[in-house]
């Protein structure tokens, strides 16, 4: 299951539905497509139950997930700065500004 949430993340709960442990842990794999996100889209991984950062990624990731068991995370894609965005500054140095007033 996964789902919207706000800034742009998602949620990401993966349950392991076996009853029974197969020779081990299966591992899972999903796609970043899957949830939602354009290829190539570079995103942090975090558990939910651990509470840290487990990596990054901008293709697939796996996960190990025991049987009965399940996994919640939150996936949440970096943003590059645009420069274009930024606003241009045009600095006067301090000599300039000694002697005037601040505006009122």
């Amino acid at each position: 299951w996964a789902g919207p949430l706000e800034g742009g993340g998602r949620a990401v709960v993966i349950v392991n539905r076996q009853t029974s442990q197969e020779p081990e842990d299966p591992e899972i794999e999903l796609d970043l497509q899957w949830i939602g996100y354009q290829p190539g889209t570079q995103v942090v991984l975090r558990d939910l139950y651990a509470q840290k950062e487990i990596g990054s990624t901008n293709t697939t990731f796996r996960l190990r997930v025991a049987p009965g068991d399940c996994f919640a995370l939150r996936v949440t894609p970096i943003e590059k700065p645009t420069l274009s965005l930024l606003p241009s500054l045009r600095l006067k140095s301090f000599s300039s500004l000694a002697g005037q007033q601040a505006p009122t």
